[in-house]
């Protein structure tokens, strides 16, 4: 679990140590074409499956492919203009979107105080995006659209139409993106023409479409199924920590004290929001039995 998350964080400076060398889209497209070529081979006697799966709910998995694959054209895009330190926090603000997207879109029930909580969260990201008091900074701003989008897939995933594992769901999903980015693909070589791959573009693509693509999905399955979804979902905490760090230590990024109010609200209101959600699970099962 902790190696899945450090690969996620480390697709954040990846990013930004390669934004002046490859598009957006073309990175994003090479990721999860090699993403989905790794994780086809554990899953090559179901191609079947996945086929009628797509053929059967194809506007299900495109429209969960732009938010959960083409988004991540954002992202990249994002730290053209921010630091991998500034995403990486507003990627921690993930969690607390979910909780408020299932409850608007969804009809997920949520305590008031819960829901409220978690604004600490969304006050952290207003202090990182408020750059100063002219104008928020401009990736700050595409991130959060970006986390926005992330969190909309992932309270969203549990809706589809068919019964498949998570592997097969993935790979239906990525296989969708892929076709979605391969004319934005096309487009982008018509306008700015092929970019040379050089070694550190190479193993950039390699990195985020076998580690942060690959690896770290079957690391996190396998969490999941050993330990339960809720005491793995506490891992994602993770993701910004280690975010922060590889951004001060690899990259050279400053960590201000508009950084740490940011991290103190995004994280504090995850884990205050966490607590309120176990009392009230326990409070719950005190009274269903009695």
């Amino acid at each position: 679990m902790v190696l899945a998350t450090l690969f996620w964080a480390g697709n954040f400076a990846v990013g930004r140590v390669i934004f002046n060398q490859i598009s957006p889209v073309m990175f994003n497209f090479l990721r999860w074409t090699v993403g989905l070529v790794f994780l086809s081979l554990f899953a090559f006697k179901r191609f079947g499956e996945i086929s009628r799966a797509l053929k059967n709910h194809y506007r299900w998995f495109l429209g969960m492919a732009i938010y959960g694959v083409v988004f991540h054209v954002l992202m990249y895009t994002a730290l053209r203009y921010t630091t991998a330190t500034n995403m990486a926090l507003i990627m921690g603000a993930t969690p607390a979107t979910i909780l408020i997207l299932s409850a608007w879109l969804h009809g997920s029930r949520h305590a008031l105080p819960r829901i409220l909580i978690v604004g600490l969260s969304f006050c952290g990201v207003g202090v990182l995006v408020q750059e100063n008091l002219a104008a928020p900074n401009l990736g700050d701003l595409i991130g959060c659209v970006s986390m926005v989008m992330w969190a909309y897939y992932s309270a969203s995933l549990h809706l589809c139409p068919v019964k498949l594992d998570s592997l097969v769901l993935t790979i239906a999903i990525t296989f969708a993106g892929v076709i979605i980015m391969l004319p934005l693909a096309g487009a982008d070589i018509a306008i700015n023409g092929l970019m040379p791959l050089n070694a550190e573009v190479v193993m950039a693509v390699l990195y985020v479409g076998l580690l942060a693509s690959g690896l770290a999905f079957l690391f996190w399955n396998k969490g999941v199924v050993a330990m339960g979804p809720v005491p793995a979902g506490q891992f994602m905490n993770l993701v910004p920590v280690f975010g922060v760090l590889i951004g001060i230590t690899v990259l050279g990024e400053s960590f201000t004290a508009r950084h740490a109010l940011a991290a103190v609200l995004i994280i504090g209101g995850l884990l205050l929001s966490e607590l309120f959600g176990r009392i009230e699970t326990a409070r719950g099962s005190l009274e269903s039995k009695s």
